[in-house]
C-alpha cells in the first residue's frame, strides 16, 4: 500500500472512530442515567403466601416490602372469576341477562363500555320473571339493571380491580401495578375504560395480561395516546411477546419500562440461585427496570421466611450494583446526528479501503476511484435517508471488520535469531491484541450507526445479525485456505496480492476433491450452522447445565462475563496459530487461524447486542481477549510438552534401532 493511499485510509477512520466514541461517551451517560428498579410481586401470589402462613394478605406484603419489594402487580378481574366468588349474581332469562350484587354499578359499566352491542335496560316490573335462583337471592332480588342477551358467555372480559385487594394494597405502602385484560377491547371506548380504570385505581404502570396489548386490533395508537394522558407507563415483559407489543412501543416513541418475569411454572422447575442470576443479568446487562418476582411455594419449611429471603437477595444485590430500589423511568432520548452517521460511514468505507489493499493491492487507477465512488456514497447515503443508511451502515462495518482483523495477519513470519525466540510470545501477544482492536473499532462503529432509543431498549434490532456470524467466517475459510497453497506464497512473493489470490483459488478448483475435504465442509457447515442457532437471547438451542455452571461461575468472578466460545475455543485457537505462523508452519497454522476467526466474529456479535449496556460490552471485550490469550498460553505449553514428548520417543526409537 502505498504512503498516500495509507495517509488517507487512516485519515477518514481515525475521523469516524472519533465520532464513534463520541457517540459511545453520549450512550454510555443516558445508559447510566437511569438507576432506578422496581422489584414487583404478583398480589395474587401473596395472596396465596397469606394463606399458606396464616397472616392478613396486607400484612404479608408489608413484609416482603420490608425485604425489598416495591410495586405489587393486581391482574383486573375477569367476569367468570367474578360470578365464581358471588360478588354478583346473575340470572338469564327471556334473552336478557339480570345482574345483582354489591358493587354491580361498577361491573355494568365496565361491560357497557366493551360490549357495546349488548344494550343495558333499566330493570322493570315483570322484565325477569324468576330474577334469581334461591341460592344466590338477596335482598332487595331487584336487579340493577338487565343486558339484551347472555353477558355471561364472554367470561375472560376485564371489569374492574378487587377493591379489596386495591385496599390491601393501599395498606402495605407497596406501588401498584395494573394488569389490564385485552380481551373484547375492539373499540376507543372499551380502551379508554381499561386504562381510566387502571388509573383509577392508582397505577402508574401498566402490564397487560395474556398474550396481547390492549388494542391490538387497529387501536394501538389510541392506546399510546390515551396512556401518555393518563399518565401510564407501558412495561414491556422480554423473552415474552404479546402481540402489538412492538408496533406500541413504537408509537410511544420507545418510552417503555422493560421487564424481566419467571413464569410460576418456570419457577416450580427453577432454583432461587438461578432464578436470583436471570433477574440480576436483566437489569445490568439488558436495560430491565422492573423484575416481576415469582413467590417460592417448593421445597421450604418456612415458606414466609423463604420468601423473605429471595426478595431480600434480588434487592441487595440490585443495590450492590449500584442501582436504586423505586418507580422505574424511562431512558432518556440518545440518537447519532446525520453529521455523525457521515463520519462513520467514512470511516467503514476507510475499513473496505484498507481490506482491498490488504487482500489484493490494487493499483491506483483502480483505488482512486473507488475511493471516490465510496466517498459520495458515504456522504450521500446517511444525509439523504439517514433511517436506511443505519442498518447499512451497521452490516458493511459487520461485514468488512472482522475480515480485515483476520487479514491483517500476514501469510508468513521472518525467522528470528535463536536468541530471540523467547519473543515470539510477546509477538504472538501483540498480533492477537491487534487483531481484536481492529475488530472492536468495526464493533464501535456498528454500535454508533445503530444508537438510538429503539435500538437501545430493543424496539428496533440489528436484523444483520446473522449475515454479521455467517458471511465473515465463510469468506475468512475462503481467504485462508488460499494463502494456505503453495500457488499463493508462491506467486506474492514476486507479483501483487491479487494475483497470487487469483493462484490459490486456481489450485484450490484444480484439488481433487477427497473424503477428509467433503469431511471438513461438513463439519465447517455444522459448526456455523450451530453458531447461528445459539446465537441471541432466544436462541433455538439453549446452554448445557454445565455451560450454565460455567456462565454463572465467571458472572461471580469476573461481573461481566467473556463468551465462552471466545476464551475456550477462539482466541485460544488464534493464538496458537499466529505461534505456528511465527514458527514457519504455515499449513497446520491456517485451520487454526480459521477457527480463532469465531473469536472475531463474536467479539464484533457483542456490540451489536444494543440493548446492553455499552459499557458491559467494552468489558465484555477486555475479559475475552485477556482470557482467551493466557488459555491460549496453557494450549501452546501443552503443544510443547506434547513435542517435548514426540522427540523423547523417537529418540528411544533411534537408540532401540542403533
Amino acid at each position: 500500500m502505498k504512503k498516500n493511499e495509507r495517509d488517507f485510509i487512516a485519515a477518514i477512520v481515525i475521523i469516524g472512530l472519533v465520532a464513534s466514541l463520541w457517540m459511545a461517551y453520549v450512550r454510555i451517560g443516558s445508559e447510566s442515567s437511569n438507576p432506578q428498579v422496581a422489584v414487583c410481586l404478583d398480589y395474587r401470589e401473596a395472596e396465596r403466601l397469606a394463606a399458606l402462613t396464616g397472616k392478613s394478605v396486607d400484612k404479608q406484603l408489608a413484609e416482603l416490602k420490608q425485604a425489598g419489594a416495591t410495586h405489587v402487580a393486581l391482574t383486573e378481574t375477569a367476569l367468570g372469576d367474578l360470578l365464581l366468588s358471588d360478588r354478583i349474581n346473575v340470572s338469564f332469562s327471556f334473552g336478557q341477562t339480570a345482574i345483582f350484587g354489591e358493587g354491580r354499578r361498577a361491573y355494568m359499566e365496565a361491560l357497557q363500555a366493551k360490549l357495546p352491542g349488548l344494550r343495558a335496560d333499566e330493570w322493570s316490573a315483570g322484565a325477569i320473571p324468576n330474577p334469581a335462583r334461591p341460592r344466590i337471592v338477596r335482598t332487595p332480588v331487584v336487579p340493577d339493571g338487565v343486558f339484551n342477551g347472555d353477558v355471561t358467555v364472554f367470561r375472560a372480559i376485564g371489569v374492574g380491580y378487587d377493591p379489596v385487594a386495591l385496599e390491601a394494597i393501599k395498606e402495605s405502602g407497596l406501588q401498584l401495578v395494573a394488569r389490564p385484560i385485552p380481551d373484547y377491547c375492539f373499540s376507543e371506548q372499551a380502551v379508554d375504560y381499561s386504562l381510566k380504570s387502571a388509573k383509577d385505581a392508582g397505577a402508574q404502570l401498566v402490564i397487560f395480561n395474556g398474550i396481547k396489548v390492549l388494542g391490538s386490533r387497529g387501536l394501538l395508537q389510541y392506546t399510546a395516546q390515551r396512556l401518555s394522558e393518563y399518565g401510564l407507563d407501558f412495561g414491556m415483559i422480554e423473552l415474552v411477546p404479546q402481540e402489538g407489543e412492538y408496533t406500541l412501543a413504537r408509537a410511544l416513541d420507545g418510552q417503555v419500562v422493560r421487564c424481566h418475569s419467571v413464569s410460576a411454572e418456570e419457577m416450580e422447575q427453577m432454583s432461587p440461585q438461578r432464578a436470583f442470576d436471570r433477574f440480576l443479568l436483566a437489569v445490568t446487562e439488558r436495560k430491565v427496570r422492573l423484575c416481576y418476582v415469582r413467590l417460592i411455594f417448593t421445597g421450604a419449611d418456612d415458606l414466609a421466611a423463604t420468601n423473605a429471603d429471595h426478595i431480600g437477595s434480588i434487592a441487595a444485590a440490585l443495590q450492590e450494583h449500584g442501582y436504586a430500589l423505586g418507580k422505574p423511568a424511562m431512558f432518556s432520548d440518545v440518537a447519532a446526528p446525520a453529521a455523525a452517521l457521515i463520519l462513520i460511514a467514512l470511516a467503514v468505507l476507510g475499513g473496505f479501503l484498507w481490506l482491498q489493499q490488504t487482500l489484493k493491492e490494487l493499483p491506483a487507477r483502480i483505488f482512486w476511484p473507488m475511493a471516490g465512488a465510496g466517498l459520495l456514497l458515504a456522504v450521500a447515503v446517511p444525509a439523504l435517508a439517514p433511517a436506511m443508511a443505519r442498518p447499512l451502515v451497521a452490516l458493511a462495518a459487520a461485514l468488512i471488520f472482522p475480515i480485515l482483523a483476520i487479514s491483517l495477519i500476514a501469510p508468513s513470519y521472518p525467522e528470528m535469531n535463536q536468541s530471540k525466540r523467547g519473543v515470539k510470545i510477546l509477538w504472538a501477544v501483540g498480533l492477537t491484541a491487534r487483531t481484536a482492536l481492529v475488530t472492536a473499532i468495526g464493533g464501535l462503529l456498528c454500535a454508533a450507526a445503530l444508537t438510538d432509543t429503539m435500538h437501545l431498549i430493543k424496539i428496533e434490532q440489528f436484523r444483520g445479525v446473522k449475515l454479521a456470524q455467517l458471511l465473515p467466517l465463510a469468506a475468512l475459510l475462503l481467504i485462508l485456505a488460499v494463502r494456505a497453497t503453495e500457488s499463493y506464497a508462491k506467486t506474492a512473493a514476486s507479483r501483487p496480492r491479487w494475483q497470487a489470490l487469483k493462484a490459490g483459488l486456481g489450485e484450490i478448483g484444480a484439488e481433487v476433491v477427497k473424503y477428509w475435504h467433503v469431511a471438513l465442509i461438513v463439519l465447517a457447515a455444522a459448526t456455523l450452522g450451530y453458531m447461528l442457532m445459539r446465537s441471541g437471547n432466544e436462541a433455538s438451542i439453549g446452554a448445557s447445565g454445565l455451560e450454565i455452571q460455567l456462565r454463572a461461575a465467571l458472572d461471580k468472578l469476573l461481573v461481566v462475563r467473556p463468551r465462552t466460545k471466545e476464551i475456550l475455543l477462539g482466541y485460544p485457537a488464534l493464538f496458537v496459530g499466529i505461534m505456528l505462523l511465527l514458527h514457519q508452519r504455515r499449513k497446520i497454522a491456517w485451520p487454526l487461524v480459521a477457527v480463532g476467526a469465531i473469536s472475531q466474529v463474536s467479539l464484533f456479535n457483542t456490540f451489536c447486542h444494543m440493548h446492553t449496556p455499552l459499557a458491559v460490552s467494552l468489558v465484555r471485550v477486555a475479559h475475552g481477549l485477556w482470557i482467551g490469550i493466557l488459555i491460549g498460553l496453557v494450549w501452546w505449553g501443552i503443544k510443547r510438552l506434547g513435542d517435548s514428548y514426540w522427540a523423547w520417543v523417537q529418540r528411544l526409537e533411534l537408540a532401540d534401532d542403533g
